[in-house]
């Protein structure tokens, strides 16, 4: 399920309307639907007021498999935000660590070596369904990539 309609359906669950949650993470109600309809790429300011007010994992919000539990309610409450200058230097670690160069790993995420290249300076952010598919293939929690919890290695 796409990131975007999953942040829809737990807001729908809560009972929480779309007005009432553009309020609650400080966005005018119209940009909101256009983030949760997907007709706009959600700015990560706004993505980490959401996962704080949904208490979600990066991980589960891109459906990757738990390569880390959550042991309590308190530990996904104190996740930190998503740290871009962190997830540019963990694509570059875990890249190479999974002995990926820039051209295979570019190959894979289906984007150019130079586009890669940017991600991983951090010129460019990485869209949400690019970061799920980097972590699948090197295996690595996107909340450990984005900085959002410490790796235990």
């Amino acid at each position: 399920m796409e990131y975007y309609k999953k942040i829809r359906n737990i807001r729908e669950d809560l009972d929480i309307k779309q007005y009432q949650f553009a309020n609650l993470i400080h966005v005018l109600p119209k940009t909101y639907n256009l983030y949760e309809n997907g007709g706009r790429s959600i700015p990560i300011d706004v993505l980490n007021r959401i996962l704080k007010t949904l208490h979600l994992s990066l991980d589960y919000l891109l459906d990757l498999p738990e390569y880390f539990s959550y042991e309590s309610l308190e530990e996904l409450e104190n996740l930190k935000d998503i740290d871009v200058k962190e997830l540019a230097l963990n694509l570059r670690k875990y890249r190479k660590k999974a002995g990926f160069t820039q051209t295979e790993m570019a190959k894979l995420l289906n984007c150019s070596q130079q586009t890669l290249s940017e991600y991983e300076r951090g010129n460019t952010m990485i869209p949400l369904g690019t970061l799920k598919r980097f972590c699948e293939e090197v295996k690595v929690s996107a909340d450990i990539m984005a900085g959002r919890r410490k790796d235990s290695l």
